[in-house]
C-alpha cells in the first residue's frame, strides 16, 4: 500500500464502510471516514502517517510506527503495545 505524502480530507467515499462524504486519504485509493479511521488506524506522532493499530507502539506517550521506533532508538520490546478497546 502505497502512502499519500501527507494525509488529506477529500470528498469520496469511505474503503471500509462505504460512507459518502469528507474522507481522509491515507494510502493510494485508501479513504477513511473519521469514525473508521478512529477504529482501525492510529497516526504516528512523528512521521503523521496512518498505521493499523494493530502494528503501533506507545513509547512515553506518543504513538510510533515500527520505522520511526527504530529510527528514534526506542524498539524495546518491553514497552506497552496499543490494544483496541
Amino acid at each position: 500500500m502505497g502512502f499519500c505524502n501527507t494525509p488529506f480530507k477529500t470528498e469520496d467515499i469511505c474503503s471500509q464502510c462505504g460512507f459518502e462524504g469528507e474522507v481522509t486519504c491515507i494510502a493510494d485509493d485508501q479513504f477513511y471516514c473519521d469514525e473508521c479511521l478512529d477504529e482501525y488506524f492510529v497516526q504516528c506522532d512523528e512521521c503523521e502517517q496512518y498505521y493499523a493499530a494493530e502494528d503501533m507502539k506507545e513509547y512515553d506517550g506518543q504513538w510510533l510506527c515500527d520505522c520511526c521506533a527504530e529510527e528514534l532508538g526506542v524498539c524495546d520490546e518491553d514497552e506497552e503495545e496499543y490494544e483496541e478497546e
